[in-house]
């Protein structure tokens, strides 16, 4: 059973993958996450079926009966906790954060990629070696005279009264609940790269932050970093035209002037070539005029 379970576990997980190379064709820092995920849910549906099984088995029946049995004492529960738990799952893809949103879509059908395997492979895998009747083990009753699990029959007043307590805190907190969507807090600290990265956002020198942005002819250009310039996140804006000097006819005319006064630049040998006759006669008739 255990084997079973797990060879169903890792189909279904490979399934999962397969869905996602279809439906997105690629995996993000935050997606990537879906493999625990489901390995942690998707290994208790076939937790309960094995379990009831084996109960069954135990009770006298045989694997075939136990298998149906099985199917209609667990399967109708598991199928709602793999509801439940893709609805919470599909909350996320409406977010505007790419990464949340995708693990949302792929956690989501995740689940129910992990049901359809539960019932379908895992009655197969274990139909390849029947457990004959009469070897499971017999129910242990014990652990539920535990005064944990007795709790909420002792007391279920109290429980009832914690329980709505903590639902109204939880209510009154809710509005101060931030989502954050820096990649960054997923990540060590105190790694190398991201106290480089907080060093550099401090100094403010060279910001990691930055956006690129096209636009067609220069005036866009120029409308569009008018109104990045007014957000409050934008440090600064820089276009390509913030590297065309202005006031180039006076500046090509004062660099002519300083021209005449200076030697030539050296060749790559260092030497200043010397000029042709041509050149010379050339710059004479210049200075002529």
């Amino acid at each position: 059973m255990v084997i079973s379970t797990l060879v169903t576990l890792i189909v279904g997980l490979i399934w999962t993958a397969g869905f996602t190379a279809v439906a997105i064709g690629h995996l993000n820092l935050i997606s990537v996450c879906f493999a625990v995920l489901f390995i942690g849910l998707g290994v208790d549906f076939g937790i309960h079926v094995c379990i009831r099984y084996r109960e069954l088995l135990a009770s006298g029946l045989e694997h075939s009966v136990a298998l149906n049995e099985t199917a209609r004492d667990v399967g109708s529960s598991i199928f709602l906790c793999a509801m439940t738990t893709a609805i919470g799952f599909f909350a996320f893809v409406p977010t505007d954060f790419v990464g949340v949103a995708e693990l949302g879509l792929i956690s989501g059908t995740g689940m129910f990629i992990s049901l359809f395997c539960t019932l379908t492979l895992l009655p197969a895998l274990l139909s390849l070696r029947p457990i004959s009747a009469g070897r499971g083990y017999a129910s242990v009753a014990s652990w539920s005279n535990a005064s944990l699990a007795n709790l909420p029959l002792r007391h279920p007043r109290a429980i009832r009264g914690t329980a709505l307590v903590l639902g109204i805190g939880a209510v009154m907190l809710l509005p101060q609940a931030r989502f954050a969507n820096n990649p960054l807090n997923v990540r060590d600290p105190s790694s190398e790269s991201v106290r480089t990265f907080n060093d550099l956002l401090e100094k403010g020198i060279s910001s990691p932050w930055s956006l690129n942005a096209v636009a067609p002819i220069r005036e866009s250009a120029q409308l569009l970093a008018a109104r990045l310039e007014a957000l409050d996140v934008v440090e600064r804006v820089v276009t390509v035209s913030d590297y065309v000097p202005v006031d180039q006819e006076n500046k090509l005319g004062i660099i002519e002037d300083v021209a005449m006064f200076v030697a030539p630049p050296p060749g790559p040998d260092g030497v200043v070539p010397l000029p042709s006759l041509a050149e010379q006669v050339g710059a004479l008739v210049d200075l002529s005029r």
